[in-house]
């Protein structure tokens, strides 16, 4: 902790922020003299005029500004181009600090509690020079909300930390001294082109600035040949990229390992989706409930017929199959209510918007689903359905038997599987009796 405290102070009493101490009422007159002769030992000319700063022995210097000296001679130099930085120098403020350096203790109170106002009205142009410096100037806070913002901004949740990490430094590297040196040629090249009167069409304005940005890239990945980074590469790496080593492997080895690391990420990528391993019996369940319906021969499943009618009741009780499969361009959407859902039909909604009819729908469809999971009480009939299952309730009141759409599925089905027969019959004995196909005879 001391050595942090130590670390804060001692950047709080250096250049630039120790020449925040102009704006105190007593300290401020001492602080800009020790400064002054810094200053003019390190051979910036700051001319005449200005209060005592300069002594011949050393030991006649005030204990106040004695102290600002010593703390500003640890790093001359620095102070010194700080004081150019913050326009001290210059010929416009240097009559407020000439006043300054001669402004008698007490003149402004300790006791004020508008130390920075009672400055600003006194020395109005020093303190908007300060001002217009120090406002700008990054603070960690400001720097850490900077990076904050780059990485909610930009960070990608499929990259690792070290490649953002990676782009961040070359961005702030390399990237800014490549870009400040696209802007310095623009910069140029705007004003040449205002001296004079010819007229380029754009495209033609940004080749030189495209051909830049070629060279700067080509520039960046002359570290990245194979030489330069073959000279990083540890002895073990360099004999496994070897020929010989190369030439000496089992390529039926190295397939075998390409195929298990293809079943591993196709194992990974499942995982990743049902979140645990499918076992067995769920297998196996799941393929007798596949119901076979390409061969027109098949039945050997006795429930193929009670599982087809479970699943179109099932589709029935969603509302894309009343809003989408069940087309309103023709009587066949108010033909199914009226068949599938008896409980709701009523005579005055015959020729209604579909749109308006989608609404009471979707009530009653829920209302029958809350029925079934007996939440909700039997509002629809007389019937007792407490003794009765979820999808014999669904049944119930919902014809599934009765729905035309199905019914015209079902005959279109049928007439594609007779038309198929007719096109193989036509084609000869051999197709039709499958005997090319492996059949007998």
């Amino acid at each position: 902790a001391c050595d942090v405290l130590s670390k804060h102070s001692s950047i709080l009493l250096s250049a630039p922020v120790l020449y925040l101490v102009l704006s105190h009422p007593d300290r401020g007159r001492d602080f800009l003299r020790a400064a002054l002769a810094v200053a003019s030992e390190s051979g910036v000319d700051i001319g005449v005029g200005w209060g005592q700063y300069q002594y011949d022995n050393p030991d006649e210097r005030p204990a106040g500004e004695k102290m600002f000296y010593d703390k500003l001679c640890h790093e001359k130099e620095e102070s010194a181009h700080w004081f150019q930085q913050l326009g001290l120098c210059r010929p416009v403020v240097q009559s407020e600090l000439k006043a300054l350096s001669m402004e008698e203790k007490g003149v402004r109170t300790q006791d004020s509690c508008t130390w920075l106002g009672d400055f600003r009205e006194k020395y109005p142009i020093t303190f908007a020079g300060l001002s217009a410096v120090f406002r700008h100037l990054p603070s960690n806070s400001r720097l850490t909300e900077s990076n904050h913002g780059d990485m909610r901004q930009n960070k990608d949740d499929s990259h690792v930390w070290r490649f953002t990490d990676a782009r961040q430094t070359f961005m702030t590297n390399q990237g800014h001294k490549d870009r400040e040196e696209r802007r310095k040629f623009m910069r140029k090249k705007g004003t040449a082109a205002s001296n004079t009167n010819n007229k380029t069409t754009k495209h033609e304005g940004c080749k030189d600035t495209v051909e830049m940005v070629g060279r700067q890239l080509l520039k960046a990945t002359e570290q990245y040949t194979f030489e330069a980074l073959y000279a990083d590469f540890d002895e073990d790496t360099r004999k496994k990229l070897s020929v010989g080593s190369v030439a000496a492997e089992d390529f039926s080895e190295m397939e075998k390992k390409i195929a298990a690391k293809k079943v591993d990420d196709i194992e990974k990528a499942r995982r990743r989706k049902t979140g645990r391993p499918v076992t067995l019996e769920e297998w196996k369940k799941a393929a007798d409930n596949t119901v076979p319906d390409n061969d027109k021969d098949w039945d050997g499943d006795v429930n193929s017929d009670a599982a087809k009618r479970l699943e179109r009741l099932h589709t029935m009780l969603g509302v894309s199959y009343w809003d989408k499969n069940v087309t309103p361009l023709n009587p066949t959407f108010y033909n199914e209510v009226k068949a599938v859902l008896p409980y709701l039909w009523r005579d005055g909604m015959m020729g209604q918007q579909k749109k308006f009819l989608m609404s009471m729908v979707r009530e009653h469809l829920s209302l029958i689903k809350g029925i079934a999971d007996k939440q909700r009480p039997n509002t629809l009939s007389e019937k007792d359905v407490t003794d009765m299952s979820a999808d014999e309730i669904c049944f119930e009141f919902v014809k599934v038997d009765d729905s035309i759409h199905y019914q015209q599925a079902d005959t279109a089905h049928r007439e594609k599987l007779r038309l198929n027969s007719v096109i193989i019959e036509s084609c000869g004995s051999k197709v039709a009796n499958r005997k090319r196909y492996g059949g007998g005879g």
